[in-house]
């Protein structure tokens, strides 16, 4: 099975049932039009003479057109390059000329300035699709199955071609291009949507009636307003897609608006952020206003979150009457995401206070997926021991492209290591401690961020923490506590305060030498705490960045 079957899959099975909602940009498509958009598209790129490898780049927020693309463009064999919408003009124009795209699909509303001024130091590209013109290809271009080549060659892809390269955050430099294959997202795709439904049992897509009517009945309508770019939104798409059911999403996540689209919408699986739920939850008074009653499902990951946000938005809902599933996933752009899911069973053993530790858990690995923990010199370590976190499957990334030296670092034998710190307990959970570059060592002491956050964010009055290393003359390094305060806290608690209250939690080594409040921390389009920029104010003038 290939990417571009998952429309033609959905079409073949229920051709008039609504498979695509662009809030932001009002339209709806039904798996048949949508399949008719997708060829079309594919159509003209072949025209054009895109052949199988070539590489196709997109700037795009949420709409039907970047979904139209995703599938449009793998169906010629070419690879789909989605690019981070956020990143600086100097970052995009790293990257596509690192992965030079022939053609580049963007809307011209939003980035239109920003690819104008691009434009003269991109050579590769020739040719430029805006909004009218993306629009005028779907609607006049033939809208059969795209077979041939400009040249009349048959179209074969298989399932190890690269179907994406997924740009990573750059959090240490230029953006890294994560190489998926086709295999690579369809098996986890399959392994996800078994997760959902533990007792099926996934085999060809064109005979298993009885998988669709089951994952339909339970997820009708999925709505992610993560950015599709993202790998984590990408897999909520095709799971989506896969699972035949409606696919809904928005230009810019809205929590009133989000409310409203679950009322006119009936969407049953919400995926999101941490801070997506944090800003449900500060609106949470507005909820009332809405029927959110089809809601059964709340998929969340791509950040961390802590123990005390998850139990309170579990508690939210509940108070407010809605039975919803929890799910968590963990992972990376390098393994096609989920490597480990918490499940809505061990949500609920945590709703019932029977496991209170499974809330600061990132779950047990999905299905076909290896996980080992092991020390600085290789060695894997036994149960409860903190180490670097390894993993092989069939999601892992075929390598970042063009960079075959930082390929090698992270790729051994089929291992993936992930570049997180963490340990398994004797129940197979896995506890991710920390990212490697985020532990502080502080007077010869390994210390895990995580922890130090883990203890602080119990403090009623703090709504946001991050733990980072700060330059100490006597010990190397010293833990840095920056804090967005809960609003009716704002003023009222202090530096003392939150040293203090960290004695009842962790070893006195452990507790943060200085806190610093905020208003808001610095956060990437998935709501991670970018903390290389927390950093940065502390470390700019020093030598050595530890």
């Amino acid at each position: 099975m290939k990417i571009g079957d998952l429309i033609k899959g959905f079409k073949a099975r229920e051709p008039d049932k609504l498979a695509l909602v662009s809030v932001s940009t009002n339209r709806r498509f039904t798996a048949k039009e949508l399949n008719q958009a997708v060829n079309s598209l594919s159509n003209y790129l072949l025209s054009i003479d895109i052949k199988k490898s070539d590489r196709i780049a997109i700037i795009h927020r949420n709409d039907h057109q970047i979904v139209i693309s995703y599938f449009g463009i793998v169906k010629t064999g070419a690879i789909c390059v989605p690019l981070n919408y956020k990143l600086s003009a100097n970052e995009l124009e790293y990257c596509l000329n690192n992965c030079e795209p022939l053609v580049l699909i963007f809307d011209d509303e939003d980035y239109g300035a920003i690819v104008e001024n691009i434009k003269d130091n991109c050579p590769s590209i020739k040719y430029y699709i805006d909004n009218n013109t993306f629009e005028k290809i779907i609607e006049e271009y033939p809208s059969e199955e795209p077979k041939y080549d400009k040249e009349n060659n048959r179209i074969r892809i298989r399932k190890n071609d690269t179907a994406f390269i997924l740009y990573t955050g750059g959090t240490t430099g230029f953006p890294k291009g994560v190489m998926l294959s086709h295999n690579n997202l369809i098996s986890t795709m399959y392994a996800v949507a078994t997760k959902m439904l533990q007792d099926t049992e996934v085999g060809d897509i064109e005979t298993k009636s009885g998988f669709f009517e089951s994952f339909s009945e339970k997820t009708g309508v999925f709505c992610t307003d993560m950015p599709i770019f993202h790998a984590g939104a990408t897999y909520g798409l095709f799971v989506s897609l896969y699972g035949n059911f409606t696919f809904v999403t928005h230009k810019k996540f809205d929590p009133i608006v989000m409310f409203e689209t679950i009322e006119k919408e009936r969407v049953s699986l919400l995926q999101a952020v941490p801070t997506m739920l944090i800003q449900l939850m500060e609106n949470f008074n507005k909820a009332k206003n809405y029927d959110l009653s089809s809601l059964n499902t709340i998929l969340y990951g791509a950040a961390p979150i802590h123990s005390k946000t998850l139990k309170k938005a579990m508690k939210m809902f509940e108070d407010a009457g809605y039975n919803i599933d929890w799910e968590q996933t963990f992972g990376a752009t390098e393994t096609a995401v989920p490597v480990t899911t918490l499940s809505p069973e061990d949500h609920r053993k945590i709703e019932n206070n029977q496991l209170d530790e499974l809330a600061s858990s990132a779950g047990k690995p999905i299905d076909g997926l290896e996980l080992k923990i092991l020390d600085e010199k290789g060695n894997e370590l036994p149960t409860g021991e903190v180490g670097e976190i390894w993993v092989k499957g069939d999601g892992i990334m075929q390598g970042y492209w063009r960079n075959e030296e930082k390929t090698k670092k992270v790729l051994k034998d089929g291992w993936y290591n992930m570049g997180d710190m963490g340990y398994v307990n004797e129940e197979g959970y896995v506890f991710v401690m920390d990212r490697s570059k985020d532990m502080i060592v502080s007077g010869g002491e390994n210390i895990f961020s995580k922890e130090v956050e883990n203890a602080i964010i119990k403090h009623p009055g703090v709504k946001i923490c991050a733990v980072i290393g700060i330059p100490d003359e006597k010990w190397g390094e010293a833990i840095c506590a920056i804090i967005v305060p809960e609003k009716e806290f704002e003023e009222k608690i202090d530096e003392q305060e939150i040293i203090n209250h960290c004695k009842d939690y962790i070893a006195s080594y452990k507790k943060p030498k200085k806190v610093v409040f905020r208003k808001t921390v610095p956060v990437s389009p998935q709501g991670k705490i970018l903390k290389k920029k927390l950093r940065e104010e502390f470390w700019k003038d020093k030598e050595r960045r530890v």
